[in-house]
């Protein structure tokens, strides 16, 4: 699989920083604890429910660093996608800050609610993200979990993570001459792990 980024230039400054904001999605059909846990993992990619579209729309007025953001990495499965493109409009639509759509932040897992389809049938769902969703990193079969066998697997997969978000951190930076904010949409149990923190938040709080 291809870098999240190729880094080629110059470090950064020493007085400038590259700042990671992570965001889980929002409530999937596959987070109702109405539904067995068994019922939950067998769902195929699941869509936000009609409360989760109401969190991501409120994100749009609650996330306060909306005006710093400079590139967003999302995890290709739908209910990420679906959180980006709703509670973060202003800068995908309007302000066209990229998005990438990134399969290393995708949840942990093998089971089909954590398992994507391809690139071309997920933007059928939203097409007004064509174009403006950079799918280059998920090419076919990209959802397909070969990592379970691998020792480590965890802890690989979240240090290649943290390298390739400080090189496109850099690489930006470089560019723009100032601070670089990164928008991480992605899984509470990914992200748990992302930050160190993955025994305090158990699967589905």
């Amino acid at each position: 699989m291809q870098s999240l980024s190729v880094h080629t230039q110059p470090k950064l400054p020493p007085k400038q920083r590259v700042y990671v904001h992570c965001v889980r999605h929002a409530q999937a059909h596959h987070n109702l604890k109405t539904l067995s846990s068994y019922t939950r993992k067998m769902l195929p990619d699941p869509r936000l429910t009609a409360l989760g579209i109401r969190q991501a729309m409120a994100l749009a007025e609650r996330f306060e660093h909306m005006d710093k953001i400079n590139v967003v990495a999302c995890s290709p499965l739908r209910r990420t996608v679906h959180t980006a493109y709703v509670g973060f409009r202003p800068l995908i639509l309007d302000k066209k800050v990229p998005v990438i759509a990134y399969p290393d932040i995708k949840e942990w897992g093998n089971a089909p609610s954590s398992t994507g389809v391809n690139m071309s049938e997920l933007m059928k769902k939203f097409p007004e993200l064509e174009g403006k969703l950079d799918t280059r990193l998920a090419t076919d079969g990209w959802y397909k979990n070969t990592e379970l066998g691998i020792p480590d697997y965890k802890e690989v997969r979240v240090e290649r993570v943290r390298k390739e978000l400080w090189e496109l951190g850099q690489v930006n930076g470089v560019k723009k001459g100032e601070d670089v904010h990164i928008l991480v949409v992605s899984h509470g149990a990914f992200l748990a792990t992302l930050e160190g923190s993955e025994s305090k938040f158990p699967f589905g709080s």
